[in-house]
């Protein structure tokens, strides 16, 4: 039922009702107020009909009986009589003038090009269906849903109309252009990738997977209580899983020199502490946990919470007994207090960095060929786990490795290798000298018996090869001070000019002028190919082969130091000429080296034909080498040589020793053979 209805004109708000004005082109409306709007309206021409939808609308919600064509022109359809605004009515219970004569263009819009003259238009736009539900009756005020079709749209608005059974018959819509200008939002990414399982709550998540070098906010893993079981530790499980899935390929890349240090974990403190009157009796607690096993100590912390607080605080009695050194004085103790702090993480870090070290060595041909000799272990305990150095361990198994080398080349003038007591000395100690160049290897006959002192000897080596170059000067028994009677005991102490070296460059020393570095002092023919006995054009290829790259050239550097003159390293000191001369058949000239009073430096000199050109860990035809082994190319022949300290067992010519064959479990290509 469409009428004009005064008491609707109140209702209009004052910018409706100066909408109104400005569509009848009445002027002075500006600054009128509600009541003085109404009656400029009213004097000027009325009060217009506003429209409404009722349940007696016949035309839309009706089957229509007029099957013919009707006729409609466009001054019909923009005229302001009630019966064409009826023809397009909208679903607003209230509509103002300018939107409605903009729907009522769009609409028309949609039909066909309609002329000023008369023409057959099309059937009714929406098609009869069987059977229809009238709408809820009309209100006063427009709700929620209507309002929001009185804003601007900026979404297509769905058709709330009924299908047709006539596939063919369409609802009114929007033009395309207005659909075309519509802006959709765009859809959001999903925070979390949630499995829909169809019921009402989803399952807890507890933590979400983090990555291996991103290390925060752990818990103990292993000493935890059973009501705790299920809950995942991902950052430390992560980690070690990386660490674990890493071997073998770096095992192929650095040989013995062992693989990377975890990363540091960032420690948090203990939750749920104990009471003040219970604190006082926890350290006692500490000390006696810390000599239960794990099992043990993941009961006891299910007792009370002075228990739980002792369990967790166990953990840095377990590091003061087996990791105490520098680097847990750097990690941990300058960082943390050992009173509060949940030491549990570090701990498994540093356990599994030291079973992985083990397992590694364990399965290399030196501590094989150890074993097959029955020689004890040769490498103390404590070294496990490098507790002042991250690169104590690998230092321990290269000297144990170059051992190994002379005591196969030179010969220990037996052939049973179990009764050399050089090869039956365990490394107990190294530390580093000189950063990157020498180290201090303390070796030590292993003892039965607790009280008996043992005999511990210091030697100077090369980092590089780990070489040894001298005693040290002031080798003496541990513990009570008493020196020992070494008249039976050969002493290598170290050249004069390595001793000087190790003085001016030892960080405590007073020397004020910088010294070169070691490999500044390497001398060697034909600078311009090559940069300090490697090919420069090599160098610039392998730079670019990331990881490998580096290892190449650290192989190709160990090479270099394997092969300096032997008077380099020790014997009698020669200068870098005479040590050229002497290599190519030429006599030296002593007379000028003798009259020299300058104080002797240290000279190493490398000859050409030791030169490296390229550096492989595969054969010609692709296949990759026994991982302890790799094959220099020099300018005159190819060498094969140990990958941790550079020092040569095969040649082109003859391949592989058969000597080191048999210790490698290779052919004589340097192929793993088969077992």
């Amino acid at each position: 039922m469409i009428g004009s209805l005064s008491t609707d004109m109140s209702k209009l708000t004052v910018p409706q009702l100066k909408t109104l004005c400005k569509a009848r082109k009445i002027t002075g409306y500006s600054k009128l107020g509600k009541s003085a709007l109404l009656q400029k309206l009213v004097d000027n021409g009325g009060i217009q009909p506003v429209i409404t939808i009722t349940a007696a609308s016949p035309d839309l919600y009706q089957p229509s009986l007029h099957t013919g064509p009707v006729n409609r022109t466009r001054e019909s359809i923009c005229s302001e009589s009630a019966s064409a605004r009826a023809d397009f009515i909208t679903h607003s219970p209230v509509v103002s003038v300018s939107n409605r004569r903009s729907t009522v263009t769009k609409r028309t819009s949609d039909a066909p090009t309609i002329s000023t003259k008369k023409r057959k238009t099309e059937p009714s736009i929406i098609a009869p269906t069987e059977s229809f539900v009238l709408p809820p009756p009309p209100i006063s005020r427009p709700s929620s849903t209507f309002r929001s079709l009185l804003l601007p749209a900026h979404q297509p608005v769905i058709p709330t109309a009924l299908p047709n059974k006539n596939p063919s018959a369409k609802l009114a819509s929007r033009p395309d252009e207005t659909l075309g200008s519509a802006t959709t939002k765009p859809a959001l990414p999903k925070a979390f990738d949630v499995k829909n399982t169809g019921r009402r709550f989803k399952k807890l998540i507890v933590y979400k997977r983090l990555v291996a070098n991103d290390p925060q906010n752990l818990e103990m893993a292993n000493v935890s209580s059973s009501a705790h079981q299920s809950v995942q530790y991902p950052q430390a499980m992560s980690t070690l899983d990386s660490f674990k899935a890493t071997d073998s390929k770096l095992m192929i890349q650095h040989g013995l020199e062992l693989l990377p240090v975890l990363p540091i974990l960032t420690l948090v403190p203990i939750s749920l502490p104990p009471s003040l009157s219970h604190r006082k009796r926890i350290q006692r607690w500490v000390i006696i946990l810390s000599g239960l096993s794990d099992e043990e100590r993941r009961q006891c912390g299910l007792v009370s919470r002075m228990f739980r607080y002792a369990v967790y605080l166990s953990a840095s009695h377990l590091l003061d007994r087996y990791y105490n050194g520098k680097r847990l004085v750097q990690d941990v103790t300058h960082r943390y207090s050992s009173a509060m702090i949940n030491m549990w993480p570090y701990l498994r870090v540093r356990q599994t960095e030291a079973m992985q070290r083990r397992a590694a060595y364990e399965s290399s041909f030196v501590a094989h060929f150890y074993k097959t000799c029955g020689i004890p272990a040769t490498i103390a305990d404590r070294l496990w786990a490098s507790p002042d150095s991250e690169r104590q361990l690998s230092i321990a198994i290269r000297f144990v490795t170059s051992r190994l080398w002379f005591a196969l080349s030179v010969g220990s003038g037996s052939r049973d290798m179990s009764s050399n007591p050089w090869l039956r000395r365990a490394v107990v100690d190294t530390q580093e000298v000189i950063q990157g160049e020498i180290w201090s290897v303390t070796t030590a006959l292993p003892s039965n018996s607790a009280r008996h002192l043992q005999l511990r000897e210091t030697f100077y080596v090369l980092e590089a090869t780990c070489e040894v170059i001298g005693r040290q000067a002031d080798g003496s028994l541990p513990g009570n001070g008493k020196q020992h009677d070494q008249s039976n005991i050969n002493t290598y102490p170290a050249r004069a000019d390595w001793s000087a070296y190790i003085a001016e460059n030892m960080p405590s020393s007073t020397v004020t002028h910088s010294c070169a570095r070691l490999n500044e002092l390497v001398k060697w023919p034909n600078h311009e190919e090559y940069e300090r006995g490697i090919s420069r054009l090599w160098l610039n290829r392998v730079s670019g082969e990331g990881k490998l790259g580096e290892v190449k050239r650290a192989v190709a550097e160990r090479y270099v130091f394997a092969c300096l003159v032997a008077n380099s390293i020790s014997g009698r000191w020669m200068s870098a000429t005479s040590m050229a001369q002497e290599f190519a058949g030429m006599p030296s000239r002593t007379d000028a080296t003798a009259s020299r009073m300058k104080p002797p430096s240290v000279k190493l000199y490398l000859p050409e034909h030791h030169h490296v050109e390229s550096v492989h860990f595969t054969t010609s035809c692709g296949r990759t080498m026994h991982g302890a082994l790799a094959s220099v190319q020099t300018p005159h022949r190819e060498y094969y040589i140990l990958r941790d300290n550079g020092m040569q067992v095969g040649c082109e010519e003859e391949g592989v020793a058969l000597v080191w064959q048999e210790v490698l479990k290779c052919d004589a290509r340097g192929l793993p053979s088969v077992s």
